[in-house]
């Protein structure tokens, strides 16, 4: 799986406003997974070329925002997996049959309705497997906010 901080991400953008390497680590969440469950290996040209196609099919936005519980179905669907999605709270613990998405958020920002949030692939216990980001001092800055949870129900 490629990082998402890559030079080579600055540059890519999709007509809106953020560029994939500071806005998409919800995409590359979904690309870890399905790389866990298939064989398969996601390089930078294939990578664009589902994220075009996840823009044509309105499961992103020019933001490189999955557009809630169906644009994360159809995302996964796009890259080659059949999932069920739920959003669930962050004490959820996860079925062997379901793979999960942190929604972490900075603790000085809890309190807020919305707050920006980053996103990584979980352990299913809520813990991370893995950063787009890499390991970096400032992880120590987030708290578990909430979960995407993904039943897998087959490959396509």
């Amino acid at each position: 799986m490629f990082r998402q901080n890559l030079p080579i991400m600055y540059n890519f953008s999709l007509g809106g406003s953020c560029v994939y390497g500071t806005d998409a680590c919800a995409i590359e969440c979904m690309f870890a997974i399905v790389e866990q469950e298939i064989p398969i290996h996601f390089d930078f040209d294939m990578a664009k070329y589902l994220i075009n196609r996840m823009l044509t099919l309105s499961a992103i936005d020019k933001e490189f925002m999955i557009q809630g519980v169906k644009g994360w179905e159809k995302c996964f669907y796009i890259a080659g997996l059949l999932v069920e999605c739920k959003y669930v709270d962050k004490d959820y613990i996860c079925k062997d049959d379901e793979r999960e998405v942190l929604k972490l958020v900075k603790r000085k920002n809890w309190h807020m309705e919305n707050p920006p949030a980053h996103y990584v692939p979980g352990n299913g216990q809520g813990c991370y497997s893995w950063d787009s980001l890499g390991h970096r001092p400032q992880q120590k800055e987030y708290v578990v906010y909430a979960k995407r949870i993904f039943k897998i129900k087959g490959i396509i």
